[in-house]
């Protein structure tokens, strides 16, 4: 079989090449190569913890809802997700300050009040 021959040139990259030329499709060249890179890159990232990939499950509707949104801002999943969690942290820490001074003046004029639920004490 011809793939067996392939194998036992693993070690040997000119016969290798040799082998592919004689045996392999030519319009096929270009994704192979491509192939190659993609699998060289995604061992190489494997190798440091922070260019390692994760993955999470997605419901369908969200994934479709999140890729539109990085489609209209002409991102990636990845950078979308990182500008979403960016958007809530900013309003999140925009919003403490707030229940802090509300809690302060509350405490100031010697009055307990609730924060957060919209009545007052």
């Amino acid at each position: 079989m011809r793939f067996d021959e392939l194998l036992k040139l693993e070690n040997e990259p000119v016969k290798v090449l040799a082998w592919i030329h004689a045996h392999m499709n030519p319009a096929l060249d270009n994704r192979m190569k491509q192939t190659i890179r993609a699998r060289r890159k995604r061992h190489f990232n494997s190798e440091h913890q922070h260019t390692r990939k994760k993955s999470i499950d997605l419901e369908f509707l969200v994934w479709q809802r999140l890729a539109a949104l990085a489609r209209r801002r002409g991102v990636t999943l990845s950078e979308t997700v990182v500008q979403l969690i960016e958007d809530a942290e900013r309003k999140e820490k925009y919003a403490k300050p707030d229940v802090i001074a509300e809690t302060r003046s509350a405490s100031d004029s010697g009055q307990r009040r609730r924060v957060g639920m919209g009545s007052s004490r």
